[in-house]
């Protein structure tokens, strides 16, 4: 297809009049993708006035054309044409806050970039100018606009690579790359660079240059094997870029912080603000540190932590995501661990977040209180709760697994605790004992044993349930444990119409409700056991001895039907049990 043309002042614009594919280019209709300049044109312009009323862009950055007569040019925003194109125009051509080009500067022109904003792609493309000034307010550019220039082109000073204030390139093979104090921003390819994994040393000489890395890079970094804070680094609430490493150094004369076994802390040591999150292996946090804050253990790869007890804030967030954590120990003298909240908002993130591989927890002999710590991801089992322990708030233990023995010193047991658990063990009760389960849905029975008086409820949280266990929470506050509550939680149970949870209660207690409940549901229960090939709660069943012969055979032919071998022999020996009136119980 034939290219359209517009002249103008000497200058020939060409384009096509219909969406056209060149070689693997699809050109767009009214894109001018070719020009010619008379010899004796020293200016050009190229506006979109009348003249170029159908014309949507120029686009001549694949031109190889070059018109050295050319020492000027005005363009749109919206045009877009290489250095090389013209060689000898003696200024950079700005649109608004964008430098577009900078054309072949040579090494004396000092190129101004004040008010300048961004920087186009190739903008530097072949310029030999190594002086660019004011480039404070750059905040963006493109990967390739220095590619090709003297500013790349020079050597690596301190394993860096400078454009006035904007870091364009590193060295990661550099044994220590030192960031000027004076940088402004970071260009997309030296951002590029700090993802490399072999990054020896990172130093950083000012606030707010770590502001910067925090800004720029700290989310694309891989982990650096140290990071150095100067002197002249002050104080602030952000740490991300030195989350990045596996050991950060400060130097001896800063006056805000410190390191301690590589890890970061204010100058006094009574704080814990970073651990890298390349650290491995276990860590102690020296005696007399009284604050972990937020995110300090963010991403972290250790394995074990050592918490003194002088510590007394766990900030929200404080072990957060730690996917290698497997054991927490809470020194001696702590007597209150639960989350510090550090805003008035309803909801706040627990200081254990998401560390789901948690295996250990060892908390101290002098704990008095435990509050929302761990969230639910951490399903420790069998935790030893400590004998001096006075309050467990609401939330402390949601997801505690295995058999819990509570101490004779507690008084009070908060919501949503203990819903995971198989049996709590105390000698006498203990106020929000029977309503500490909170919104549990986990299903399941709980047994509960009050100075060896057994007791099974149901943990899953029904309305009626609830009510009922509030009834028995107050009834035990008045007049403690009693034949009329065991009444209640036995009349639960039926409630509930859990057979497995009454079949328990009443190998405990032959209740007579109990027993009519049995009696009546007899075949229902030995069915729903058949069906489900539950063979525990059919031995419980057949020793309550409240089914009958014909109910018996019934439960045995369509165990047979199921070739449920051992759910039959049980069946069968229950049988020959009435006919023998034999009397011992079946055991599993």
């Amino acid at each position: 297809m034939e290219k359209s043309k517009i002249e103008n002042g000497g200058v020939s614009l060409y384009f096509y009049e219909k969406n056209t594919r060149v070689g693997n280019d699809l050109i767009r209709a009214y894109t001018v993708i070719d020009i010619d300049v008379d010899n004796d044109v020293q200016f050009v312009s190229i506006k979109f006035d009348e003249s170029l009323a159908n014309i949507k862009k120029v686009d001549l950055r694949k031109c190889k054309k070059v018109f050295p007569q050319v020492t000027a040019i005005s363009m749109n925003g919206n045009v877009s044409i290489p250095n090389s194109m013209f060689p000898n125009v003696t200024a950079p051509r700005f649109h608004k806050t964008s430098l577009l080009n900078s054309f072949y500067m040579d090494e004396n022109t000092v190129i101004d970039m004040k008010g300048c904003s961004n920087i186009g792609p190739h903008a530097f493309d072949g310029c030999k100018a190594v002086d660019l000034i004011n480039t404070e307010c750059v905040k963006s550019c493109a990967k390739t606009s220095f590619c090709n220039s003297s500013f790349m082109n020079q050597p690596f000073k301190d394993g860096v690579k400078m454009a006035g204030s904007i870091l364009i390139d590193i060295d990661e093979n550099a044994d220590n790359i030192i960031i000027p104090s004076y940088v402004t921003f970071i260009a997309p390819n030296a951002t590029e660079k700090f993802k490399y994994n072999g990054i020896k040393m990172l130093t950083i000489h000012s606030l707010d240059t770590l502001k910067i890395l925090n800004q720029n890079i700290s989310k694309k970094m891989n982990l650096v094997d140290t990071i150095v804070l100067s002197d002249k680094v002050g104080i602030t609430d952000s740490f991300k870029i030195l989350h990045r490493c596996k050991n950060i150094k400060v130097d001896n004369n800063n006056r805000y912080y410190k390191s301690v076994a590589g890890m970061l802390y204010n100058k006094e040591t009574t704080e814990l603000l970073v651990c890298p999150s390349g650290k491995t292996g276990k860590v102690e946090i020296p005696d007399g540190v009284i604050r972990i804050r937020q995110f300090s253990f963010y991403e972290s790869k250790i394995e074990a932590v050592r918490i003194p007890g002088s510590v007394c804030i766990f900030e929200p967030n404080a072990f957060k995501d730690c996917y290698f954590l497997r054991e927490l120990t809470f020194c001696d003298g702590l007597e209150t661990i639960k989350t510090t909240h550090l805003s008035d908002r309803y909801f706040q993130p627990y200081a254990v977040s998401n560390c789901e591989k948690i295996e250990t927890i060892i908390l101290p002999k002098t704990l008095k209180c435990i509050g929302k710590f761990f969230d639910n991801s951490v399903t420790v089992s069998n935790i030893k709760i400590p004998e001096n322990i006075r309050v467990i708030e609401s939330g402390a233990f949601q997801k505690l697994k295995g058999d819990v023995k509570l101490p004779d010193t507690l008084q009070y047991i908060g919501y949503n605790n203990f819903s995971y658990v198989d049996s709590i063990t105390t000698k006498q009760h203990i106020p929000g004992l029977f309503t500490c389960f909170g919104d549990s849905l986990t299903g399941g029975i709980i047994k509960i044993n009050i100075a060896d008086n057994v007791m099974f409820i149901s943990k899953i949280e029904v309305y009626t349930i609830a009510i009922w266990r509030e009834q028995i929470e107050d009834e035990l506050a008045l007049t403690g444990l009693s034949d009329s509550i065991l009444k209640k939680i036995d009349e639960m149970s039926i409630k509930s119409k859990n057979h497995f949870l009454v079949l328990q209660n009443y190998e405990q207690r032959k209740n007579n409700k109990l027993k009519e409940y049995i009696v009546r549901e007899s075949g229902h229960i030995g069915m729903q056991c058949v069906r489900e090939n539950n063979t525990e709660m059919m031995i419980k069943l057949l020793n309550t001895g409240l089914v009958s012969e014909k109910r018996l055979k019934v439960l045995l032919s369509v165990s047979n039907d199921k070739k449920n071998a051992i759910m039959s022999a049980y069946l069968l020996n229950a049988i020959n049990k009435i006919n023998h009136e034999d009397n011992q119980d079946l055991i599993l």
